[in-house]
């Protein structure tokens, strides 16, 4: 036989819709936890993510890895800014080629400021004239 318990069990109040429910981890009508659980708010994560950083900071050895990291980069982009105004330099005093015709081998000496793409492909003979950096 079964005994059952005259004395009424212990009972609690849901806050979220306050129905009258025995003492679980959760709510049986609206199914919201019933352990207490710290509130999230964007000042517990700030402060958090504060107390993290600092940790984090904390290391000397990894400070001057970082360091040492941009200071390599810093070196490497300048190197790649002078090369660049090298090529550009270069690229000035360079002489641009010429167009030779394929056919009568007639060549023209292009300007500084001219492209191969300024001029038709066709020479005055009839046949073609190709881009060419020398004679």
């Amino acid at each position: 036989m079964e005994e059952y318990s005259s004395a009424k069990e212990d009972r609690i109040i849901c806050p979220e819709c306050n129905a009258n429910i025995k003492p679980l981890k959760f709510c049986t009508q609206c199914g919201i936890s019933m352990t207490e659980t710290e509130k999230v708010t964007n000042k517990s994560i700030s402060e958090k993510l504060s107390e993290k950083r600092d940790q984090s900071s904390s290391s000397p050895m990894e400070d001057e890895t970082i360091k040492s990291i941009k200071s390599s980069g810093e070196g490497l982009m300048k190197g790649l800014g002078g090369l660049m105004n090298k090529s550009k330099k270069r690229d000035k005093t360079m002489n641009p080629g010429y167009l030779v015709c394929d056919s009568c081998e007639g060549y023209y000496q292009l300007a500084k400021d001219e492209k191969p793409e300024d001029f038709t492909d066709e020479c005055e003979c009839g046949g073609r004239y190709k881009h060419q950096m020398k004679l």
